[in-house]
């Protein structure tokens, strides 16, 4: 559907063009044909799915879940079944600097997701530790919201926090998530993976 793609434009598009623009042509497309915010594409995903992969600002994603509520709570039509609360936390960018923003807006809206897992076992925090952008606020928020995180290993690699936060060279606050995370849980630091 036209909503559909317009939000996948919009990371595209975002650094091209205005965002109040992007923004109005979204609520235009919502308030034509509502219906659409609640349909899934050929890839399992609504516009909210797609908004937060794609790094829509938090006003896009307002409007989405204020058009239907419920779609905070329906994971991925595909293998991974993510809720938009992981796909924020996995894949969501540094464009707007709006992550911490969408992240507590999520939760408020669907404070169990925090707790819920994807198809691989993975919970908000560990997809969020695999985020480049994911900042130390963004880690905290998550741990505040749900301190059990840390003790639950992934299905596939018996992996811990700690060890995924050691893993990522990538991450340029790597010291201060692995100091974060052995003051928030120091037993992990005895923790054996499948590796």
């Amino acid at each position: 559907l036209p909503l559909h793609e317009a939000l996948r434009e919009f990371a595209v598009e975002s650094l091209f063009c205005d965002n109040a623009l992007l923004e109005k042509n979204i609520q235009r497309l919502v308030d034509e044909f509502p219906e659409s915010v609640t349909a899934f594409d050929s890839k399992g995903y609504t516009p909210l799915h797609i908004a937060c992969k794609e790094g829509a600002p938090l006003n896009v994603i307002h409007t989405l879940v204020g058009a239907w509520p419920d779609s905070v709570k329906w994971p991925t039509f595909n293998k991974k079944k993510m809720l938009p609360l992981h796909l924020v936390c996995r894949y969501y960018s540094g464009r707007n600097l709006q992550m911490s923003q969408v992240i507590l807006f999520l939760l408020r809206t669907y404070p169990a997701a925090v707790k819920m897992t994807t198809q691989a076992g993975e919970l908000p925090l560990h997809l969020c530790l695999q985020n480049y952008f994911c900042t130390l606020e963004d880690l905290r928020l998550l741990l505040c919201k749900y301190p059990g995180a840390l003790q639950m290993p992934t299905i596939k690699t018996n992996k811990l926090r700690l060890h995924i936060a050691c893993e990522k060279q990538y991450m340029e606050r790597q010291k201060s998530t692995i100091a974060l995370l052995i003051k928030a849980d120091p037993d992990s630091t005895r923790v054996k993976d499948s590796d």
